[in-house]
């Protein structure tokens, strides 16, 4: 789990949490271990009282896209009282504003604790390559299959999504994120900057404003100057590479997003 960004300055500003599970598993044990309060357990330093309320989002990268949740504090454990085996934090208690809230929760354990086929063969890196420069294009397709054969020497495939317009590459993305199949989450997107739907909406920063995209990894490409870079990181890029692009930054950039 992580506590990543708590914006609180005093009890009248409202905290948004985001819970990552890395496993599934993870998610029964804490839902279980706190199922009287039909909640999870949030780890966090923060003093929160008993009955206060919070927004915290759910997420298992690369499996699931995050749901958003609110919940209430029912129970707590300071710095002091906490170990090594039991961290300080919070219990919370889902609040739901309607049955289909609660529905969703419990469709989810539901779908995690069913049991999977054994496979021998993991699940593939997903990136999403939005480049309307067939030169560039292809020269980071090159980039991604050497950083393939590199690193994942072919026990986890590479797959790639490519696009050749803003209009394409978000029609893929409501592909995915409308689709059912929850392994079809990318778990890196490569997106030239300027980049558009349409004449208003730039591709990265609708791609933010999508709840199933606000955690994905996202590289930003475009004018190797420090206006493009301030436009690509104030639309939310997480790394900004201007053009013509280092391909070893660029692969070390791939090792550091997909955790090799």
């Amino acid at each position: 789990m992580t506590d990543p960004r708590d914006l609180r300055k005093n009890a009248r500003v409202e905290v948004l949490f985001k819970v990552e599970f890395a496993d599934p598993h993870d998610f029964l044990v804490d839902h279980a271990a706190n199922a009287s309060s039909g909640g999870i357990f949030i780890a966090t330093d923060r003093p929160f009282e008993i009955g206060e309320e919070l927004s915290f989002s759910i997420s298992f990268p690369g499996l699931l896209s995050p749901i958003m949740c609110r919940g209430k504090v029912c129970w707590r454990r300071s710095p002091e009282e906490s170990s090594e085996e039991k961290p300080a934090g919070i219990g919370i208690s889902f609040i739901f504003d309607s049955e289909e809230e609660s529905e969703k929760i419990q469709n989810l354990v539901n779908k995690l604790a069913e049991p999977t086929a054994p496979t021998d063969e993991p699940a593939p890196y997903r990136v999403l390559l939005a480049e309307d420069d067939p030169a560039m294009r292809d020269l980071f397709h090159s980039a991604l299959r050497a950083f393939d054969n590199l690193n994942l020497g072919g026990v986890r495939k590479l797959d790639v999504m490519e696009a050749k317009s803003g209009k394409e590459a978000w029609e893929k993305i409501q592909t995915v994120t409308g689709g059912k199949d929850i392994d079809m989450i990318f778990d890196l997107a490569i997106v030239k900057l300027d980049m558009r739907i349409d004449d208003d909406q730039r591709l990265i920063k609708m791609i933010r404003r999508n709840e199933s995209f606000t955690s994905l990894p996202l590289i930003a490409t475009g004018a190797n100057n420090n206006k493009a870079r301030k436009a690509a990181y104030s639309a939310g890029a997480d790394l900004y590479l201007g053009q013509p692009v280092m391909m070893g930054k660029f692969i070390q950039s791939l090792q550091r997003f997909l955790c090799i």
